[in-house]
């Protein structure tokens, strides 16, 4: 059966996760059911136009009736993340080299810009927007990425703090970084789309329609971009397949959460495949299994 608590969105295109009809001991064992990647990564509007997600948070999770959701039954759940970077074409050799085997799991390359109390109409260019520092921990690594990069997305949050309580739901999404718009000359041209000329070229989907927190690009934008930059597109994949579920350990403690998972990452250039796919499964209590290459389409239409 398919779920969709959350909708993958591109337009109204639609893409989701599938489970199979009842509980699988084996879901966090392979990779069936897993995160539809390719049609994730690039999508086709309703009017045929084709994008190219530049972020995107993805969740799913197996049907539940309510009896089973109160008494805390087991269930599955996947989730995946899609990040992406603009590197140097010069450089993607030592990047393909580099990306072999990696694991993109930890956060710990460079993430999107978090601020607080911005002004989307002031985005790209005004206020603060530009002097924005996201996460990164590539300083501490072994290997540290093999050259330099472009973040192309920012978090939005609307004006709120993490510390506002109230009960307004604040909308949140990704936006396209002050340093890729200015790399592809790309203007505000209305709520959640950026563009030229009256011509919408990035939009987030997700600020009008139901759906995960994603910012798109359309695929003649990005190639003309590439092409003229000097620019290749590096997405980094991370996904997750989970068993879990809750055990009553008395009124007073709470539940003990337990859970076996599948955790899957890959790295692709814009246009090509996934470099060394790798996954494996993680037990509860410790203990690792299943180390494989994780089966991904090897092509990315764009």
């Amino acid at each position: 059966m398919d779920w969709r608590p959350s909708l993958p969105t591109c337009g109204r295109r639609l893409a989701a996760a599938s489970f199979p009809d009842q509980l699988d001991d084996t879901w966090a064992t392979h990779d069936e059911h897993s995160p539809p990647v390719d049609r994730l990564l690039a999508c086709t509007d309703g009017a045929g136009k084709r994008w190219l997600v530049l972020e995107g948070h993805y969740k799913w999770s197996q049907r539940q009736n309510p009896e089973e959701a109160a008494a805390g039954a087991p269930h599955h759940t996947t989730w995946m993340q899609v990040r992406s970077y603009l590197i140097n074409a010069v450089d993607v050799d030592a990047w393909t080299s580099w990306a072999e085997g990696q694991g993109w799991h930890g956060r710990w390359m460079p993430e999107a810009g978090s601020p607080t109390g911005l002004l989307l109409a002031d985005h790209p260019y005004k206020s603060d927007w530009p002097n924005l520092e996201g996460r990164d921990r590539t300083a501490n690594r072994e290997s540290p990425p093999p050259g330099p990069l472009v973040v192309t997305t920012t978090w939005y949050g609307g004006v709120a703090n993490n510390l506002d309580q109230s009960d307004s739901a604040h909308l949140h999404t990704f936006l396209p970084s002050t340093p890729f718009s200015k790399e592809l000359d790309l203007h505000r041209d209305g709520d959640f789309r950026w563009g030229r000329a009256g011509v919408s070229m990035v939009e987030s989907f997700s600020a009008r329609e139901m759906g995960p927190d994603t910012v798109h690009i359309s695929a003649d934008t990005l190639r003309a971009g590439l092409a003229s930059n000097g620019r290749y597109l590096f997405w980094t994949v991370l996904a997750e397949k989970d068993t879990v579920a809750t055990d009553p350990v008395g009124p007073m403690t709470g539940s003990r959460f337990r859970a076996a998972t599948r955790r899957r990452t890959c790295s692709t250039v814009c246009r090509s495949g996934c470099w060394t796919p790798i996954a494996r499964t993680l037990h509860a209590g410790g203990g690792t299994s299943n180390v494989t290459t994780w089966s991904l389409p090897l092509h990315i239409p764009v």
